[in-house]
């Protein structure tokens, strides 16, 4: 039920951002690669690294370990231009760096496992190629289709567009609500399996991501695109990688606890964030 509720919601989510969005925006980000890149850079190595040094340095089990690290390689959650929204960001920039990071992460998640953990020889290249084809249909059907409507409906009824971004906005919102309540109802039990050293660390690796992702230089509402972003993981690839390749309740329960995380700080932070940046300067 869950898993539909997630879906249905990144559904009416990409296609109320495609409404609001015009391909030039698209065009524009993809102008000045240097700052997509460096979102790449951030989410691939920095936040893995980052990530590493901690549970070691805090000595954590290995099964809470490897679970914080399969989140941290599995970047481009599908939430993150939700949460762009909420921040008054840009649309293109987050859907763009999403997408990119989605795609990218089904290869360089397992290399940054193999790498962080020394498990080269257990990542089969047929176990992770089994991975492609349910993520890229995922991201296909639920993402880029939902926005492509958007888009060209937007492109030929631009008013009936504009009547119908806020309502669906507002109720992409809802189910959010919806999805965070009952994600707390029904794995809030994690947190207690998790343990509160490991729980701690997992709340704050969220907004730590997203202060990466807000350092990386270009416009304000780009950068709060990219933070948000940034502060996302792919939970669905990470529980996938999970149950390839490292089956243990404790590396389930931490992922879950971590994906609880990018769904409650994330949302409140673009709260925050959004109003912010609407309200009007006073030195204007």
């Amino acid at each position: 039920m869950q898993e539909a509720s997630i879906a249905v919601l990144v559904v009416v989510m990409m296609f109320a951002i495609g409404l609001r969005t015009h391909p030039s925006e698209f065009v524009e980000v993809g102008r000045r690669p240097s700052a997509l890149l460096t979102v790449v850079f951030v989410n691939v190595v920095v936040v893995p690294a980052l990530v590493l040094t901690l549970t070691t340095v805090l000595g954590l089990a290995p099964e809470i370990t490897v679970g914080l690290l399969i989140c941290a390689a599995a970047p481009g959650g599908p939430t993150g231009p939700l949460f762009a929204a909420e921040a008054r960001g840009h649309l293109a920039s987050a859907v763009i760096a999403m997408v990119s990071l989605s795609m990218l992460s089904v290869v360089t998640a397992p290399a940054v496992l193999a790498l962080s953990l020394g498990v080269g020889a257990t990542l089969e290249t047929d176990a992770i190629l089994a991975l492609v084809g349910p993520m890229m249909r995922t991201l296909g059907g639920f993402q880029l289709l939902p926005l492509l409507v958007g888009m060209a409906l937007r492109r030929v009824r631009p008013r009936l567009a504009d009547r119908v971004a806020m309502p669906a906005s507002r109720v992409a919102n809802v189910l959010l609500l919806a999805v965070i309540v009952g994600l707390l109802v029904t794995k809030g039990r994690v947190l207690a399996e998790v343990g509160l050293v490991a729980v701690g660390l997992a709340a704050a690796l969220v907004p730590t991501c997203m202060a990466l992702g807000l350092a990386i230089p270009g416009p304000g509402a780009q950068r709060r695109s990219f933070a948000m972003v940034t502060g996302v993981r792919n939970i669905s690839l990470a529980l996938l990688l999970g149950a390839a390749y490292f089956p243990a309740p404790l590396t389930d329960a931490t992922i879950l606890t971590f994906g609880l995380f990018c769904m409650l700080l994330p949302f409140a932070i673009a709260r925050l964030v959004g109003r912010r940046a609407a309200a009007p300067n006073p030195a204007s």
